[in-house]
């Protein structure tokens, strides 16, 4: 058994179709590619429990059409499997879905996760530093208090820089 996973947790997929955070808008249904092309059964195969939690699909659901709604409701999701005993495993979108991931986790575990960032970009941008003004480059930003409301504003504690 993998370390950090207890035998009687299962790892619930969190599917998110969407592209808001990134500059053309696009639902290509990666989540549910991979829920169809047996992402719980290659899970199982590797010896963990597994089972798709839900798919967030902004294009068919009007009350997730903006972002920070779509971000909001990730963080519930999210903050939802970790206080009922399993491990979250979120797939799809772009990069602006951490703001609402790790809101999320820190929301259940009731502090602020350490968070080794590994990316080809920072995504520390703000609002007002940022060439594109695309939310997919400003996610470890609001993490860490700074940014956009619809970014910063999700319930969860604010990422500790120091850790």
């Amino acid at each position: 058994m993998p370390r950090g996973t207890a035998p009687h947790q299962t790892i619930q997929c969190i599917g998110v179709d969407s592209t808001l955070g990134a500059p053309e808008l696009a639902h290509g249904g990666g989540p549910q590619g991979l829920r169809l092309a047996g992402l719980t059964a290659a899970i199982r195969r590797g010896g963990l429990a597994a089972a798709w939690r839900t798919i967030l699909e902004p294009g068919r659901s009007p009350e997730l059409a903006s972002l920070d709604r779509l971000l909001r409701a990730l963080a519930d999701v999210t903050a939802a499997v970790i206080a009922g005993g399993d491990r979250p495993l979120i797939v799809g979108g772009d990069h602006s879905l951490a703001a609402g991931s790790w809101r999320g986790i820190g929301r259940a575990l009731g502090l602020a996760p350490g968070l080794l960032w590994i990316d080809a970009h920072l995504d520390a941008h703000t609002p007002l530093s940022s060439p594109s003004g695309n939310a997919h480059g400003m996610p470890l930003a609001a993490l860490l208090g700074e940014g956009a409301p619809a970014m910063t504003a999700i319930p969860g504690p604010d990422l500790d820089p120091q850790r």
